[in-house]
């Protein structure tokens, strides 16, 4: 039988020389990776930084504002004339990323304060904030504990009218410049995105102050 080579594929050479060839081949990539390595330790430590502390140097963190709106939607069964709009449950958020795109870090602390406002009002009667709503999400300052208790509240005693019953709109908002609503460079800090949360929540006012009156909440 007659075996033909194909150039360069083992014509004249013997199973213990491609063993060796590998072997080499494999000593040298060894060296080489070894030597890289060396090289990035030898430039952190020429700049006087540590590891940790050059991974900082290129992250940044930005921040954004947020908070709840409520506006009235029904007054005893009819529709306001003029609704007012009323804050409550104000806070912010503050997340990193990498220091040449800091408007991800403010898409990030949007994103954070929509989804807190979202996942707290899908647990409207609980008496306390989800896990989106805390630090490990990058939430500051959060301070609301019962939602329902607090949309009641606003909606039922922060006016000088007895109203005997509503209904609201309610909504989570975030403020700031640029990615903290949705905008580019150099938009102004009175701008807002908002996501939300009720159309039409119907609250028994009577029932509210009788439960627990206005003035001892």
């Amino acid at each position: 039988m007659r075996v033909v080579y194909a150039r360069g594929e083992g014509a004249g050479t013997s199973g213990s020389g491609l063993l060796m060839n590998i072997a080499r081949k494999f000593c040298t990539e060894q060296r080489a990776n070894r030597a890289l390595r060396l090289g990035l330790g030898l430039s952190v430590l020429a700049f006087g930084l540590s590891p940790h502390r050059a991974l900082a140097e290129t992250t940044v963190e930005r921040s954004c504002d947020g908070g709840y709106q409520l506006s009235f939607t029904r007054i005893n069964g009819e529709k306001p004339a003029k609704s007012s709009l009323m804050e409550f449950g104000k806070f912010g958020a503050r997340r990193g990323c990498g220091k040449s795109v800091p408007n991800r870090c403010r898409e990030r602390a949007r994103e954070a304060i929509l989804t807190c406002g979202e996942r707290h009002w899908g647990r409207l009667t609980e008496g306390d904030a989800p896990a989106q709503c805390s630090g490990d999400e990058g939430i500051r300052n959060y301070s609301v504990a019962s939602m329902q208790l607090e949309v009641e509240r606003v909606a039922c005693c922060a006016t000088k009218t007895s109203f005997d019953s509503v209904q609201v709109s309610v909504r989570v908002y975030s403020r700031g410049i640029e990615a903290c609503t949705n905008g580019g460079p150099g938009r102004p800090s009175d701008f807002q995105v908002t996501r939300s949360l009720s159309d039409n929540y119907p609250i028994d006012c009577k029932k509210v102050r009788a439960a627990k009156p206005c003035s001892a909440r």
